[in-house]
Formats: C-alpha cells, structure tokens, sequence
C-alpha cells in the first residue's frame, strides 16, 4: 500500500511527509540507479545523496509529476557522473603505471620507512588544509567510510564527499603524481 505525502508537505519539509517519501521511493529509486551503474552500494550512495541534498536544499516543487521527473533525472545524471569520474580514476591510475617513475624497495625495512614517510608527508599536508577538510581527511586516513565521518562529524555524507574533493583538489595541486596516487591508495583502503 502507497503511503501518501503531498508536494506542499515536502516543499515545506514536513518531516513525517518525507519519511514517507522516503519509505516510498529509497528502493525503487536505487534499483534504477543500480541499472546504470552496477553496484548495490554505489546506487544506495547516489540515493542517499539525492534524498540529503533535497532535505537541505530549498528546491520547491510545483507538482508531483515535476517532483517525480526530478527524483529520475536526477539520479540519472548522479549515476551517470560517478560513471564518467570512474572512468577518469582508472585512466589517471593507468597513465601514473605506465610512467617510467619507479621507486624500487629492496626489503621489508624498506617498504616501512617509504610508508611512514609517505604518511608523513600526507600528515603534513593534510594539517595545513582548512579545518573541516583536514577533520574528514584524517578521518578517511584513519579508514572510517563517508557515514562514519558524517555521523562522528554531525553533518550530510554529501558534505563529507564535499569536503573530501575539496581536500583531494587542494592535495593534488601539492603532491607529485606519485604521491597523489599513493594518498589514493591509501583512501581506498
């Protein structure tokens, strides 16, 4: 059975209105998005975010049928742009392996001293950014996953995502290609 909210009542962002909505739609919104994008986890993130940026944004809408057309589009373009950016990714790790820059390790101790070094320089980096970029990148350093961050941090997992690109730009723009693709790694963990 359909729960039933009105567009008046999310435009004004009745709470129980968008739990509704939200109980509504949250499955059937992420099996379109799955269609796209191949993955249960990643089509949940771009539901979730659709879901926050419509809580936080004053975006209102004049009917249900134009509410409807944007939840799908919406997600549409949202699955479609982590599409494009992961083809990006995996071009950018391809293009950094195929580089002739190679940094051998010898034994162990090697590998060791090259990590604590390489985290070093991170941490160095990662002090000087702004403070709620630096809380998040400490916090996905540490391996916590964006619900953790959000949820420890009191704010949107869209805001922690912000905050991470905003951060890895910042990082990029500092770091050799190297090393930017080691601090990858080491988020990826």
């Amino acid at each position: 059975m359909r729960e039933h909210f009105s567009i008046n009542q999310i435009n004004k962002k009745d709470y129980g209105a968008f739990q509704k909505f939200y109980t509504q739609y949250y499955k059937i919104l992420v099996l379109y998005s799955m269609q796209l994008v191949g993955s249960q986890e990643i089509a949940e993130d771009v539901v979730q975010e659709l879901f926050a940026n419509i809580w936080e944004k004053d975006t209102q809408f004049i009917s249900e049928a134009s509410f409807l057309s944007y939840l799908y589009n919406s997600i549409r373009n949202s699955s479609i742009d982590h599409l494009r950016h992961k083809h990006i990714e995996e071009e950018y790790i391809q293009k950094i392996m195929d580089s002739n820059e190679s940094y051998p390790i010898h034994d162990g101790k090697d590998e060791d001293f090259f990590e604590t070094e390489i985290y070093h320089l991170l941490f160095q980096l990662i002090d000087k950014l702004p403070t709620r970029c630096k809380e998040v990148m400490v916090k996905a350093m540490d391996g916590k996953k964006n619900e953790e961050i959000a949820q420890t941090l009191e704010i949107s997992i869209a805001t922690v995502k912000t905050y991470k690109k905003r951060s890895l730009e910042i990082l990029k723009r500092k770091l050799s290609a190297y090393d930017f693709f080691l601090l990858f790694i080491f988020l990826a963990r």
